[in-house]
């Protein structure tokens, strides 16, 4: 567009000295930047009347480094066709429209963003714009120049202050259609801008999302506390402020969460992280791990957690989470959240209420009775009921700055009816489990599956809601096993009325170093089982630390209990001396008398001596 007019000084009738080509291209760049700046200032006071004053001067200032009054008067009129510069004003304020979320942070840093290198042409272009100028004021009658153009700024002027310069008649014969605010306008919603949300409260009025709110087809459900601050047929913005911890002070901080349904060019895997890097306020994110999903109702989804700096005094670090949905009609729908990085004590909060919003994702097309659920396998799944185990060494980071160096163990739960678990209970109820109340504590372990042609297919629901499918080899019988996350199960069989003889012991134990101090902690605790169904436990904790100024050692000791004992099925059941019965589940690798170990709620207990 700004090519249309590079050059209408050739059919202008020579009052002015003839520009070279390069210098109209210097008035072409530095009236695109100049329309950027003035319609950020125009929205963000749509959007925070407050920050009127603080905008106004914030173009100012850029309008005088840049010598826009006097190019503006001149040079801008004669080298740009006519109607091009109010053009670049909305195109720049539609495109503010667009991506709500990143401009809401555009805002925040706009001082920061118009002395940026894209949009102050005056850091490149210092010199020649000064004598562009200079001479436009040799040609240009001082009263054109005193009375201004179409973007002149008065700070000091009331509502409006950040303005296009027309009288406020004109401004309110112009188009209704307009999307650039004119004097005596600004913080009048544009007809993009007019869509309201619940009871008719614009959007510039934040209200509570006491339901759903809806985006093209879908629908989510923010938590409590949450207020929608923009609502349209294809974005809606949300915000809350938390109270959080910034290096160790009390600060309040503003989550932003856009929600948005837009053309997706490609397929999935091009078009989201494209969406996503749209969305950020600032560099590019790399987004390295994108991870794959589907929802509840067959649709394709991704997801990412990333960061990176903001465009804001400082260039402060921030978190991104994002997960985006390819619909049925070839459109992309995003949710996601930005928190500043030393939001530290909000963080996991902030994380939970995200999931838990796109977690009730729904699309009106597609039916509740339609979407996968574990509570409702599908009909002729299942057939098979047992407990599944597989075993894995992992290294995890400690609190002291160390690793260690874990055995793990993981289970799957198969019934009848087509559900499975992904979790051993600790009350001893494992294949008699109450699924449905479980499901409610930890959906997340919660799944169906179904075997055919050899191979069992499990579902499970996952983080925001989403469906993880695998698929791996299956085999029946009591030494049966099936492959499923990347390791290989094997069944466990119940034991019934098995007593045992002798001593277990399970031991805990984690060293680090943390600003040159050695620390370390052990824990500690046993059981005795003899043949005539009696038991004797008990444990200790322990601490120690080590510097060059002190070293000392914390330890804890727990009282020795006993009484009897009982092995059905998955349940060790304890009963003390004058005491009430304890449950644990149990798992026998060997169900001998004297086995080798035994796992009491996921804890290995070790046979001590012969």
């Amino acid at each position: 567009m700004l090519g249309a007019g590079v050059m209408v000084w050739a059919q202008a009738a020579g009052q002015q000295q003839r520009l070279s080509s390069e210098d109209v291209q210097i008035v072409a760049q530095t009236a695109k930047q100049s329309a950027y700046g003035f319609s950020l200032a125009a929205w963000c006071t749509l959007k925070n009347r407050n920050g009127l004053q603080q905008y106004a001067m914030v173009v100012a200032a850029w309008q005088q480094r840049n010598h826009w009054k006097e190019l503006e008067a001149g040079p801008v009129k004669t080298e740009l066709a006519a109607g091009e510069y109010e053009g670049l004003k909305k195109e720049a304020f539609n495109e503010f429209n667009a991506h709500a979320f990143k401009s809401a942070f555009l805002c925040a840093g706009i001082a920061n963003v118009l002395r940026e290198p894209e949009h102050d042409p005056s850091q490149q272009y210092g010199a020649e714009l000064s004598r562009i100028a200079a001479a436009s004021v040799a040609a240009t009658p001082p009263a054109a120049i005193a009375q201004g153009g179409t973007n002149s700024v008065a700070p000091s002027a009331g509502a409006g202050a950040v303005s296009g310069g027309a009288s406020p008649n004109a401004a309110a014969a112009g188009s209704a259609n307009s999307s650039v605010p004119q004097r005596g306008s600004v913080g009048q919603a544009t007809s993009q801008e007019n869509t309201t949300v619940q009871g008719g409260v614009p959007p510039t009025a934040p209200v509570a999302a006491s339901g759903p709110v809806t985006v093209g087809d879908a629908s989510i459900t923010p938590p409590a506390g949450w207020t929608v601050s923009k609502s349209a047929t294809d974005q809606a913005i949300l915000q809350k402020s938390m109270v959080t911890m910034v290096r160790s002070s009390r600060a309040e901080a503003k989550l932003l969460i856009s929600l948005t349904v837009q053309p997706m060019q490609g397929g999935i895997d091009q078009a989201f992280p494209v969406a996503v890097r749209r969305n950020f306020p600032g560099p590019p994110m790399e987004l390295k791990y994108i991870s794959k999903g589907v929802t509840r109702g067959g649709l394709q989804a991704r997801t990412v957690r990333d960061g990176g700096r903001l465009n804001l005094p400082g260039n402060p670090r921030a978190r991104v989470r994002a997960v985006g949905v390819a619909l049925p009609d070839g459109r992309l729908f995003v949710a996601m959240i930005l928190m500043r990085s030393d939001w530290e004590s909000l963080m996991s909060k902030a994380d939970d209420e995200f999931e838990e919003m796109v977690a009730s994702l729904r699309f009106a097309t597609q039916p509740e009775a339609s979407l996968w659920d574990f509570n409702r396998p599908p009909k002729g799944s299942g057939g098979q009921k047992g407990l599944y185990w597989a075993n894995g060494l992992i290294n995890m980071p400690n609190a002291f700055g160390g690793m260690d160096l874990r055995a793990e163990r993981y289970y799957v739960m198969l019934f009848p009816n087509g559900q499975a678990y992904s979790e051993l209970p600790e009350d001893g109820h494992v294949d008699d489990m109450n699924f449905a109340a479980l499901c409610q504590k930890r959906p997340k372990n919660c799944g169906t599956y179904d075997i055919s042609g050899g191979q069992i297919h499990f579902k499970w629901l996952k983080e925001y809601g989403l469906v993880e499918e695998t698929q791996g080899p299956w085999s029946a019988g009591d030494k049966g096993g099936l492959d499923t996350n990347g390791h290989h199960y094997t069944r466990i069989l119940p034991v019934h009325g098995l007593r045992v003889s002798g001593k277990y012991t399970s031991t805990f134990a984690s060293v680090g170093s943390i600003g040159g101090q050695s620390n370390s902690v052990v824990s500690e605790k046993y059981i005795t089982f003899t043949p005539d169904g009696r038991y004797q436990k008990s444990g200790f904790a322990g601490a120690s630390f080590d510097n060059t100024n002190a070293a000392g050692t914390v330890a804890s000791k727990k009282s020795v209990t006993a009484g009897t004992y009982r092995i059905e099925g998955y349940t060790l059941m304890l009963t003390p001396n004058g005491g009430s019965p304890e449950l644990y589940s149990v798992i026998f690798e060997d169900p001998s008398p004297s086995p080798k170990a035994i796992f009491i709620n996921d804890d290995g207990f070790l046979r001590s001596g012969s």
